[in-house]
């Protein structure tokens, strides 16, 4: 493979602002592949935003570095000495210097912590965390007056400053990384648990109101704030960092479409999630939310949609009562049914039908709402399960509408 020009921009116009995308890549597979970033700005431009610059590199590095791709930078004059410092610890270099990246990417996490305070104390940000919080709404405001446009650098930058106001509310957590949450490859850990705040200040941006990252910082009291209970989230939500396993084990071939359980704690306007152990205790824990779970009070609404169909809906854990037999086995008293057709296409929705329903109309409007779902961020599972005596008891279709 020839090197290939990407961003079709000649060196001195403005660098590419999206942070998945790669400016230019050369070499080939048997070679070995060079991804390139260019950057316009002169050192003083840099130093200006500093935290800013740091935290895009990282991004940028992580992105494709897994993919056993080297990654160089380019800049018009020579980076500042942190920038240079968080790229070779990510396992990127920088053109013409002569100090060549370690074989080990190292430790970037403290570059990250580091970049995401300084530019949260930057924005006003204090140990105050009602301080804190006013600061960060004031930001939410600002954004929903003029919301910047994707893929600019008022995006970029607005994405990492409401993440470190957010993140700033909670002194005590820190940043890792990890894939798979959204554009920026960081999410933030805090008493054992996570929250995707870089996640939802980009939804902010992309969505606006319902996604303020400020009702975040309610995940951030302490657990007797909250209620234990369990939540869902679709397969692509990457589960491996919090205590989670499949909604149904007696299907292999349909993982992929299998939504995750996770045990969470609910607090006003916000889930926090527990942070994954790695042996039996993860079991026990998740055990103990379901218990406490299937305890709760949660009101739904009913609606018709068709005879011998129904939507549950009015409850953000409406979905989730897939999970809980009691409330299962008085739907079949009530329908008389020993079999049911149970899907859970999006959050906040159950769909039910008799098991002599058109197998087909059920699915389809299961795939529909999924579909539609995944615009918003809010799709959940295209698959339909049948349910007997309170639980789930097999899977019955698995392919959403294209």
């Amino acid at each position: 493979m020839a090197s290939v020009l990407l961003s079709g921009r000649s060196w001195g116009q403005r660098m590419y602002w999206q942070i998945d995308t790669i400016d230019i890549v050369s070499g080939n597979e048997q070679t070995g592949l060079t991804a390139h970033f260019t950057d316009h700005r002169t050192r003083a431009e840099i130093d200006e935003e500093i935290d800013v610059a740091i935290l895009t590199a990282i991004t940028r590095i992580v992105l494709v570095r897994d993919s056993h791709v080297a990654v160089v930078f380019h800049f018009v004059e020579a980076p500042p000495v942190s920038l240079r410092a968080a790229i070779l610890a990510a396992g990127g270099s920088v053109h013409g210097d002569e100090q060549q990246p370690a074989q080990d990417p190292g430790p970037v996490e403290p570059f990250i912590n580091d970049a995401m305070r300084a530019l949260a104390r930057r924005l006003g940000a204090t140990a105050d965390r009602a301080h804190t919080a006013t600061r960060l709404r004031a930001l939410e405001d600002t954004s929903l007056a003029d919301m910047p446009a994707a893929e600019t650098p008022t995006f970029v930058t607005r994405l990492f400053e409401l993440a470190a106001l957010t993140s700033a509310a909670s002194p005590d957590g820190s940043w890792t990384i990890t894939t798979g949450y959204g554009a920026v490859p960081f999410v933030f850990t805090v008493d054992g648990g996570m929250a995707n705040i870089a996640g939802k200040a980009e939804r902010f941006l992309l969505r606006g109101e319902a996604q303020r990252p400020s009702r975040v910082l309610n995940a951030f009291a302490p657990p007797t704030e909250g209620v234990a209970c369990v939540v869902l989230k679709p397969r692509r939500w990457h589960a491996h960092l919090v205590c989670a396993r499949p909604l149904y084990a007696g299907a292999p071939a349909l993982l992929e479409q299998m939504p995750w359980i996770v045990a969470a704690t609910d607090h006003p306007d916000a889930y926090s999630f527990a942070k994954a152990t790695g042996d039996d205790a993860d079991t026990a824990l998740l055990d103990h939310h379901l218990t406490q779970f299937r305890e709760l009070v949660v009101n739904v609404e009913v609606q018709p949609l068709a005879p011998g169909r129904w939507r549950f809906h009015g409850h953000d854990l409406c979905a989730e009562k897939i999970l809980d037999p009691s409330f299962l086995q008085e739907l079949h008293r009530q329908l008389q049914a020993s079999v049911m057709l149970v899907s859970i296409p999006e959050h906040g929705t159950l769909l039910l039908a008799n098991d002599d329903d058109s197998l087909g109309n059920f699915s389809a409007l299961t795939a529909a709402l999924f579909t539609a779902a995944i615009e918003r961020g809010e799709e959940l599972s295209p698959l339909v399960f049948t349910v007997v005596d309170g639980s789930i008891a097999g899977v019955l279709s698995a392919k959403p509408s294209t």
